[in-house]
């Protein structure tokens, strides 16, 4: 017996397919390949949610290998654990295991509190760096419409930019204790701890060293572009909405579930992280997970329906 109350928001299929099992055996529902396949994580995700057994309840649980499982103890520390643990384990540790909302990463409290932040921070941090960066644009005597297209073209550019980070670096296979080290701080605390909301966008200390880095390059490298600074700023707009979505994507929000096209890659990021992480690398599109591959989980589906 499961009480997923807390789950519905964030189901990947949706809620509307928990309550309509709701008080009733949901075995077939679960297990069935041809009506709602379930990945090995859900199994661990559902265990978290057990609260008692029915007379005639049977394990349908898949084996899990327990000397991976025991590796990280999620009430202490968790970078020390990982770099003490033998790192050919790493990844298919980190692809069985699931931290808490609460997961501490460091010992020390200093570097604990600075690994914590208010998802808001983006926007009085980014909107003034996309304002002057549109205003010194048009002072240098660019039309309007020139930085209009410019900035249109730098938010669309950002799209490719998020995939070929989220794709090759931040799910890159490490095998060493500092390749391991990287990932973890990269991408694999979220996958472990993906309903954290103080650790759902980029670090703010890191992002003013990489928004800085972009500038500079941007400055040095589009020297004969009279509109680099607008087309920094459409980037900053999209990597700003980016994140923005990203947060909203692992919280419920009313407003977003009326919007369809949000709604749908609102399920494709969930099953990115809860069915298949090596599917759905597109947060905020599907235009580079279709053209480049491999195809999303929903699209696949579809495929195999038709």
């Amino acid at each position: 017996m499961y009480d997923v109350t807390k789950f519905l928001r964030n189901h990947p299929g949706g809620k509307d397919i928990l309550l309509d099992h709701l008080g009733q055996n949901c075995t077939e529902a679960f297990i069935s390949e041809q009506y709602h396949p379930h990945s090995e994580k859900a199994f661990r995700i559902l265990d978290k949610y057990c609260i008692g057994y029915t007379d005639d309840s049977q394990m349908i649980n898949p084996v899990i290998d327990p000397t991976l499982t025991d590796l990280v103890n999620f009430d202490e520390a968790v970078l020390p654990q990982v770099l003490k643990m033998d790192p050919t384990k790493y990844q298919k540790w980190l692809h069985q295991a699931n931290g808490s909302a609460k997961m501490r990463i460091f010992e020390t409290n200093f570097f604990e509190f600075f690994s914590r932040y208010p998802w808001w921070y983006i926007f009085p941090m980014w909107i003034p760096i996309i304002s002057y960066c549109t205003y010194y644009s048009l002072s240098l005597g660019n039309s309007i419409p020139a930085v209009l297209i410019t900035m249109i073209l730098g938010f669309f550019a950002w799209g490719a930019v998020e995939y070929i980070i989220h794709r090759f670096l931040f799910h890159i296979e490490t095998d060493t204790k500092w390749g391991n080290f990287y990932h973890l701080f990269a991408h694999g605390l979220h996958h472990l701890s993906p309903l954290d909301p103080s650790r759902l966008t980029f670090p703010p200390v890191f992002s003013v060293f990489i928004g800085l880095g972009f500038y500079i390059l941007f400055q040095n490298v589009l020297t004969a572009l009279s509109t680099r600074d607008a087309l920094y700023a459409g980037a900053a707009l999209g990597y700003m909405m980016y994140d923005a979505a990203h947060f909203y994507f692992h919280h419920e929000n009313k407003f977003m579930l009326k919007i369809p096209y949000l709604q749908w890659m609102k399920t494709r990021h969930l099953r990115h992280h809860y069915k298949n992480d090596n599917k759905n690398f597109g947060v905020t599109s599907p235009i580079f997970d279709i053209s480049l591959g491999p195809f999303s989980i929903l699209e696949e589906e579809q495929l195999h329906q038709n």
